[in-house]
């Protein structure tokens, strides 16, 4: 009993679930644990850049405003594009305007493509949700196509280490009995 009591006080206590962010404009106090910083400076990919995209989408198309939606990612999702959302949140509330805002956080290569179309909703007042979706639909594509790129090559490059494995093998199996067999048979001279 004092042992399950030690291991729930330890799974309470684990560090990087103590902090906590309030969510603004999402109607009440939602929050939500982060985890450290350290895990949050991880790289999450092209797939996990697509999902926070798509959860930043999700929340433009249920009302929420620009500045909302990237406080609501910041808080859910973990990445570099997770805390670039944090750092354009936290200038958004600070009353930064939405194209500084944007622009100042850039750096990483997964949200360029998203800070350009960012500028252009906010230049040409067009929904910024369907870029957005369409971003995380070119990203996961690209992301596929590299996969298949790298599948490819890793086929290419096995056939060299199995010839070289195999080759002898079927020389010393499949071959030499062969010749071997020919010349024993023309030395006795029964094929002539």
């Amino acid at each position: 009993m004092v042992a399950l009591f030690a291991l729930a006080a330890a799974a309470l206590c684990w560090p990087g679930t103590c902090v906590t962010r309030v969510i603004p404009g999402a109607g009440g106090c939602a929050t939500k644990s982060r985890p450290d910083c350290a895990a949050n400076a991880r790289d999450s990919g092209p797939y996990g850049a697509a999902a926070v995209f798509d959860v930043f989408a999700a929340c433009l198309r249920a009302g929420l405003s620009p500045a909302g939606a990237a406080s609501a990612v910041a808080t859910t999702q973990q990445g570099q594009v997770a805390a670039f959302f944090g750092r354009v949140s936290d200038l958004l509330s600070l009353g930064v305007d939405e194209g500084t805002a944007w622009t100042s956080a850039e750096g990483n290569p997964e949200t360029d493509a998203f800070i350009r179309a960012a500028q252009r909703s906010a230049r040409a007042g067009t929904p910024l949700a369907e870029a957005v979706s369409e971003l995380a639909a070119e990203l996961r594509q690209t992301a596929k196509d590299k996969s298949a790129e790298k599948a490819q090559r890793a086929g290419v490059l096995i056939a060299g280490p199995l010839g070289l494995c195999f080759l002898p093998s079927f020389m010393c199996l499949g071959i030499a009995p062969v010749v071997l067999g020919l010349a024993y048979q023309l030395a006795q001279g029964e094929l002539l």
